[in-house]
């Protein structure tokens, strides 16, 4: 089960690393917006680092990213031996060499001896990365329960003001603590002018649940800790969130406060930030919101009116995936050589809808079937190939050896269709798809992807792979004929 969820959180800090590097992007062009417009599209960013799932569109800024194959899971490897796998694959890698690796697993056979499964290299690094992932997500959850321990401790001795307003002597700057009642914290040597302009920004805060967005979006960089993405995305997030802050403060106050307000600001600033605690915030960067004060105007109506169609744009096309492709087959080689030997060769788009295809060999024999071989292929295989071959002895055919296979996610399958007794082959014909021809495919669907087809005395019946599934009557009036049928899975 860890395994799948750090291959997923994979995939979430890849997305979110792209939706990151298209706010970052934005907010060059809204520099000169109001700071709410940035700090809004961050909100994009935090459910792309936190939601598993999310919808498709068919305008989407965010490419497609196929799920790592793990061939590892339900296994269950412990943590010293999977360790000791990967110390092994380093060394094979060092040495050139990127063999498979035989791991002990917990389970036994039943002897009591322990089984093994066998991993490619790559396998064995996501497999050890599972437990430092893991340990690290622990560490930032620890971290951040201390630094609000500490904090709770500095807030021994504080004085009730007023509603959730509370003066405290051990803290130089304002912040808002607590999740479902927010209380605000101020220093208790503030003047009566600055505690209203710093309640204005720490109202506005709750106001704006801005508490429980930086507890999520801490929560955020304990899943996403090992990307720098995610730690850059955390302090411009918050720098983005003061600011629209102190604007919200100049709108209510009005303008004339500039002044007062940046001094304000910098004298908190000279005590020092408060400890970085998830439960907590406070004032940062300083010299970037008394700049922001500085340049700060009213937007005009047709100014915010873009700003807010940019960001409404863009949220749409981060938040969504683009459509998948259909999943499909496609021809891209057939042919015989010397009249013995036919084949078609696949190549396979799956795992949008279809996620396995299992195909089998059938025998047809005066309207009896027989199937036989069966081989599956994972949504991970692109490419499928098909041979059929007639077996001679004595310069007169006696059977067809049939061999199935695919890439490293879907295996190899032979076998051999001996004719039976009293069969009197005359001439046969192979049928399959024209060369370039695209399947689409859907979940529970079938197709027949070659036939071999055989004259028995009544001549040889030719009909395409499409007409053998709409038309399975044409397989109970062959005399003789091998199938290969494609059965699609959800």
């Amino acid at each position: 089960m860890l395994d799948g969820i750090f291959l997923r959180v994979l995939e979430m800090s890849l997305t979110g690393s792209i939706v990151i590097l298209a706010v970052c992007l934005a907010r060059l062009l809204l520099k000169r917006a109001p700071k709410l417009f940035s700090y809004a599209l961050w909100a994009v960013v935090l459910i792309r680092l936190l939601c598993p799932v999310s919808m498709e569109a068919p305008v989407s800024l965010v490419p497609r990213t196929e799920p790592a194959p793990y061939t590892l899971s339900g296994q269950l490897i412990s943590a010293p031996d999977a360790a000791e796998a990967a110390y092994r694959t380093v060394g094979d890698v060092l040495n050139g060499d990127l063999g498979p690796q035989h791991i002990r697993t917990t389970e036994t056979d039943a002897s009591g001896l322990p089984e093994y499964v066998t991993a490619d290299w790559w396998e064995i690094w996501i497999l050890t990365g599972q437990y430092i992932w893991a340990a690290g997500a622990a560490v930032m959850v620890l971290c951040g329960l201390t630094a609000w321990k500490k904090l709770r401790k500095k807030l021994v001795g504080a004085i009730l003001l007023r509603d959730n307003i509370w003066l405290a002597d051990g803290i130089s700057s304002p912040f808002v603590l607590g999740v479902f009642r927010p209380r605000v914290y101020l220093p208790s040597g503030l003047s009566k002018q600055e505690q209203a302009y710093m309640l204005l920004h720490e109202q506005h805060h709750i106001r704006r649940l801005d508490h429980l967005t930086r507890l999520l979006a801490y929560a955020a960089l304990c899943l996403h800790w090992f990307s720098p993405f995610c730690w850059l995305a955390f302090s411009l997030s918050e720098r983005d969130m003061e600011m629209s802050c102190d604007e919200a403060v100049l709108r209510k106050m009005g303008p004339g406060i500039r002044a007062d307000y940046a001094a304000s600001l910098l004298r908190l600033a000279a005590g020092g930030r408060i400890a970085a605690a998830p439960l907590a915030f406070g004032e940062g960067d300083p010299k970037g919101r008394i700049k922001n004060l500085a340049r700060w105007k009213k937007p005009t109506v047709w100014a915010a009116a873009a700003a807010a169609l940019l960001c409404a744009g863009l949220a749409v096309c981060l938040l969504t995936d683009p459509l998948p492709l259909r999943d499909t087959l496609q021809l891209t080689e057939a042919g015989s050589t010397g009249g013995r030997t036919h084949s078609a060769v696949f190549s396979t788009d799956l795992g949008h809808q279809v996620t396995g295809v299992t195909l089998t060999a059938e025998q047809w024999r005066d309207g009896d079937g027989v199937r036989k071989a069966p081989l599956t292929l994972t949504q991970y295989a692109e490419e499928l190939r098909i041979s059929m071959s007639l077996r001679y002895e004595e310069q007169r055919p006696v059977g067809v050896d049939v061999q199935l296979s695919t890439d490293l996610y879907g295996g190899s399958q032979l076998c051999y269709f001996p004719f039976p007794g009293g069969l009197d082959v005359r001439g046969w014909s192979f049928t399959s798809y024209e060369e370039g021809e695209k399947l689409k495919l859907s979940p529970g669907g079938s197709k027949i992807l070659a036939a071999l087809a055989f004259d028995v005395g009544g001549g040889v019946r030719v009909v395409d792979c499409e007409s053998l599934v709409s038309e399975p009557e044409r397989l109970k009036e062959a005399g003789y004929m091998i199938v290969i049928r494609a059965e699609f899975e959800d």
